[in-house]
């Protein structure tokens, strides 16, 4: 299945910092993708060319990218042909690209903290899920109840073998290789 999709930067959380120094005013970067893998991209940026009209749009893609451009957005290119000059806004342009089907994939501020707190409640999981392993491998190779400091002497330090360190480090290495395979 291919998806198509695109970006307004003006409208992005990111946009202050890419806007800052540009040669441009707004950018929308649009993609065709199929299970992952980029079939083709291409941009519209806006451009300040007199003080008297309004900022101009240019069509700027790759040559390796043509072949997919024509495939998968003719129905675009239909589009600009129709297009009023003069009028062309990135928000105008947007909605037709959202009338052509083509997905609105601008990460907006509030979708930025959202992944943000998604990533920390994760490695949160994560390392509730190593303490775990790595308690039950102190129990099985080391004789070690708990990994949990009880500020006591006779609780918290242990006289082991090397032979017992290596099981032990041996087991975690395994598991965290199994894991990654």
């Amino acid at each position: 299945m291919i998806i198509r999709s695109f970006i307004q930067l003006s409208r992005a959380w990111y946009s202050e910092a890419n806007l800052k120094d540009a040669d441009f005013i707004d950018e929308i970067s649009i993609q065709a993708e199929k299970s992952g893998g980029l079939i083709c991209e291409f941009s519209l940026r806006w451009f300040d060319l007199a003080d008297d009209k309004a900022p101009a749009p240019r069509l700027e893609i790759f040559d390796d990218a043509w072949t997919g451009f024509f495939e998968h957005f003719g129905d675009f290119l239909q589009m600009l042909g129709g297009y009023d000059q003069g009028n062309w806004t990135p928000d105008k342009i947007s909605a037709k690209l959202v009338e052509l089907g083509i997905e609105d994939a601008t990460p907006s501020e509030s979708q930025e903290n959202t992944s943000v707190t998604a990533k920390a409640d994760l490695i949160k999981t994560c390392r509730k899920t190593v303490l775990v392993e790595l308690t039950e491998i102190a129990r099985s190779s080391l004789g070690i109840e708990t990994l949990v400091t009880r500020n006591s002497d006779d609780l918290d330090f242990h006289e082991l073998s090397v032979w017992q360190i290596k099981e032990a480090l041996q087991t975690a290495y395994d598991q965290g290789a199994a894991g990654s395979a």
